[in-house]
């Protein structure tokens, strides 16, 4: 069931065991409070803390469990001295969010929050809490080319240099995207017209997200974010698309997961890891905490089942890891059930690994592989391992326009050749 306990850093086991992974461990049982601090390596558990992007969590819930002064002095300072850096650049990303909502309303475009400040508001009660590095939106595909002109004259400067966001609608090209991206001050806003490029993972229609939204207090404004059902799927598919490589994003899942009937999550966040949470917006629903796909219509309800369902298969994978609880044996499980067990083991493996960077063969590897597995059907696979392409870390690594990309060479005439196929086709039989 998943990586060997004793294969797991010492470091790593402390951070996920602090942040509450493996709620059945007591103190005495091989918890937090039991680790021998002294011989913990400091430059690695910085490391991993920065890699994971959970360094102010762990910070507070090692302050409110009673265990803060166990770290030696001068380990003390240097993550205080981190923490506060790092909720300072929050603090700012905050105000940027705050200053383009503004900006939005006034020219009448709706959009909905994803992840960022209002995600740390809804797990902890504190738009600070979470790590975050860019602001991603949502907003209609219709409305791109006007939510662009309102970044442009906050001064946000469009990256897409080929203008994407101008092509028509119907663009073969546009239409295998999903988000553009500005840039101001080293400052990053992704604007998306779907949730994911892969519509395989999760398609729910944008109406239907835009319909069930719901709104969110920040700092005093309301703004809307994905509603609760949508929220879990979204996290999940966008873990899973990433092959689950930062402990953040299962900590996201896992927070929404044991909120309990009556309690907010960060309420539920509190009780985990004893994280600082300032009350919540976001009630528990049945349908969040039991960590069910999101209500979809008939022909959406292929996502994320299979998404969560790998959600579930790593957390126990992980839970077994560290010793919380007894793996049964798998040789007796079918071929549907040990498909997530797999994919499992491979996010394990690349939650463990050195380097994060999605460029690296061996995350690609699992990555894809991971990915594979979602995919039901020769069909949808065969289409997977096209999108491989797309983006391929090469173009990255030597700074090559992305107009040489196999997306713009082959899969956008290839589409134009089929839509103009299908349209021919179409005529002649309305003759």
């Amino acid at each position: 069931m998943g990586v060997d306990r004793s294969e797991l850093p010492a470091e790593f086991r402390f951070i996920a065991l602090t942040l509450g992974f493996g709620a059945g461990t007591r103190h005495g049982h091989g918890g937090p409070g039991d680790f021998d601090f002294g011989g913990i390596d400091e430059a690695k558990l910085k490391g991993l803390l920065a890699r994971h992007r959970v360094h102010v969590v762990f910070c507070a819930a090692l302050k409110r469990m009673g265990l803060w002064e166990r770290l030696s002095p001068k380990l003390r300072v240097e993550l205080d001295t981190t923490a506060r850096r790092l909720q300072l650049r929050q603090l700012a990303l905050l105000a940027e969010f705050l200053r383009i909502s503004k900006a939005l309303r006034q020219e009448e475009v709706d959009f909905i929050a994803l992840k960022g400040p209002v995600l740390s508001q809804l797990l902890y009660g504190d738009p600070t809490q979470r790590h975050c590095n860019d602001l991603d939106m949502l907003v209609r595909s219709s409305d791109i080319p006007d939510a662009i002109r309102v970044l442009s004259s906050i001064g946000f400067k469009q990256q897409d240099l080929l203008g994407i966001a101008s092509q028509p609608l119907k663009d073969p090209i546009w239409t295998r995207l999903y988000h553009v991206h500005l840039t101001k001050d080293g400052m990053g806003v992704e604007l998306h017209w779907r949730l994911s490029r892969n519509d395989v993972l999760i398609n729910t229609p944008i109406e239907q997200l835009f319909a069930s939204k719901q709104r969110v207090a920040v700092s005093g404004e309301e703004v809307s974010t994905l509603g609760e059902g949508h929220l879990i799927g979204y996290l999940a598919m966008h873990g899973a698309s990433h092959c689950w490589n930062r402990l953040k994003w299962l900590l996201d899942v896992k927070l929404i997961r044991e909120a309990g009937s009556g309690r907010s999550v960060a309420h539920a966040a509190s009780s985990s890891f004893c994280a600082v949470g300032r009350g919540a917006e976001l009630q528990s629903r049945a349908s969040v905490t039991s960590l069910r796909p999101p209500e979809l219509r008939s022909e959406d309800r292929r996502p994320p089942s299979r998404v969560v369902e790998l959600v579930r298969s790593l957390l126990k994978s992980l839970e077994w890891s560290l010793g919380t609880t007894r793996g049964g044996s798998d040789r007796k499980a079918s071929r549907a059930e040990k498909s997530p067990f797999l994919a499992s083991s491979l996010c394990l493996q690349q939650l463990l690994a050195e380097d994060e960077y999605s460029g690296t063969f061996s995350n690609m590897v699992r990555r894809s592989w991971v990915l594979l597995t979602l995919h039901g059907g020769f069909g949808e696979k065969l289409r997977h391992i096209s999108t491989l392409l797309v983006w391929p870390p090469a173009y990255e690594k030597v700074k090559l326009p992305r107009s040489l990309s196999f997306l713009y060479l082959v899969i956008g005439p290839v589409f134009w050749g089929r839509e103009q196929l299908r349209l021919l086709v179409h005529r002649r039989r309305n003759k």
